[in-house]
């Protein structure tokens, strides 16, 4: 198998994980949006430009792009509440799985926040053939 056969296997398999963790779980908002499994190419291997990301995220060209740590955008899901059901347990341990995997199978993860009010959440790292995966969500902060 060539160097380029392997890392296109790891992307798949990265995509495949991540389907997996992403399967059924909503971003807690003012409106809970899904999680879907994300996979891009950038222009310049492993860099971003603010432009891709506001075309990958479907934003005007004069939309902001904010970038925040997986940890610090996951903060909230990943915290079990004092009051919470056994269902938030599982749920709030679904996204600390999807936090490990992330930080641990992808490099230089980050989350790209482009918008305001209505925002596209790009949780991006890149995969060992210099493309980038992970997932995207909306929010909604008024």
């Amino acid at each position: 198998m060539s160097p380029m056969d392997t890392s296109s296997a790891d992307k798949e398999q990265v995509m495949r994980n991540l389907s997996e963790l992403t399967q059924g779980l909503y971003f807690m908002s003012e409106s809970d949006y899904p999680l879907e499994p994300f996979t891009v190419t950038a222009v310049k291997e492993d860099e971003l430009s603010p432009d891709e990301l506001r075309g990958f995220a479907g934003k005007p060209a004069d939309a902001n792009v904010e970038v925040v740590e997986l940890t610090y955008f996951l903060r909230n899901m990943t915290k079990v509440p004092p009051e919470a059901d056994p269902a938030r347990i599982e749920t709030t341990l679904r996204f600390q799985a999807l936090q490990d995997f992330m930080v641990k199978s992808l490099s230089d993860v980050k989350v790209y926040r482009v918008g305001k009010v209505e925002v596209t959440a790009l949780a991006l790292g890149s995969t060992s053939s210099g493309e980038f995966a992970g997932f995207r969500t909306v929010l909604i902060e008024t």
